[in-house]
Formats: structure tokens, sequence, C-alpha cells
């Protein structure tokens, strides 16, 4: 039996209430109700289900396939990813879904690029704030040294 969109989302939530499944992802419970296969969540809302409760997007858009990911083999986060390999199979796939006409389809997956994107850029802008500060601690630390090595030294026995 073929599950529809909430009964994929309920299906995952199940030890949850919808209230706390809603409180992980970071909406207001009466969104739920607004879900369905013709109004999907916005791909944001998409990339915190996933994140959350390590759900494949493509089962819990399609219902195909397995609900939840399991980790490619030899493949480590943040380790390089030779992209040459599947760069010109991914624009077919997104070609064929885009020049298919399901509006559906085609909706789905402009969702998941969104929230693709926006997480990465939302990484990228953690990686540049996290460098910044690191320059700015050793600069900081210069002075400081600095500082403490012009600094004169009071004498032993009177008081500072």
């Amino acid at each position: 039996m073929i599950m529809n969109f909430i009964e994929r989302i309920e299906s995952i939530i199940k030890p949850l209430s919808k209230a706390e499944f809603a409180r992980k992802i970071g909406i207001h419970v009466s969104t739920i109700a607004l879900w369905d296969d013709e109004h999907l969540p916005k791909g944001d809302i998409l990339q915190r289900i996933h994140k959350e409760f390590n759900i494949d997007l493509n089962w819990l858009l399609t219902g195909e396939g397995e609900p939840y990911i399991q980790p490619a083999e030899g493949i480590k986060q943040g380790a390089p990813v030779d992209i040459s390999r599947g760069l010109g199979r991914s624009v077919d796939m997104l070609a064929n879904v885009l020049n298919s006409g399901n509006h559906l389809y085609i909706q789905m997956v402009l969702s998941v690029l969104s929230a693709f994107d926006s997480a990465v850029t939302h990484t990228k802008k953690q990686a540049e704030e996290i460098a910044r500060l690191n320059k700015e601690y050793e600069e900081l630390k210069k002075r400081v040294e600095n500082l403490e090595s012009t600094a004169p030294r009071p004498k032993k026995g009177v008081a500072a």
C-alpha cells in the first residue's frame, strides 16, 4: 500500500505528538494540517525533517525507496567528493524532471534544491564567521603579548 504524504509524516512521528514534531522542526503545529500531496512543506522545512529524523527526502516526497537514510559506504562527512562523476547524470535527471511538465515533481525538486542551497550557504557563512573570529583572536592575543612584554614590572618589595 502506497502512503500519501501526510501518512508518511505520521509514520515518522509515531512516538511524538504533532506538537512535539512541530517543535523539533521549528514550525507551528497548525502548519502540519496544511500539508497534503498537493501542498508540500517548503524546502527549508523538508531539510529540517530530513536532518532531525534522518529521513530520505525521496521517500518523504514520493513514497519510493526506504524512509531512513543509510550512510553510503566509503563516504565520510567533510571528505572531498569528486562531483564530476555524478554531475552529468544529475543534470540529466534534473532536466528529465523539469521537462516532465509534472508540477508536483518540479515543485519537489525546486524545494529540495532550495533547502540544500540554504543549508550550504548557512554553513559557508558559519565557516567565514569562525575564520574571522579566529583571526581576531590571534590579533588580540598578539596585542596582549605586546602589552605584557612592554609593561613595566613592579620592583620587588614595592607595593603597586
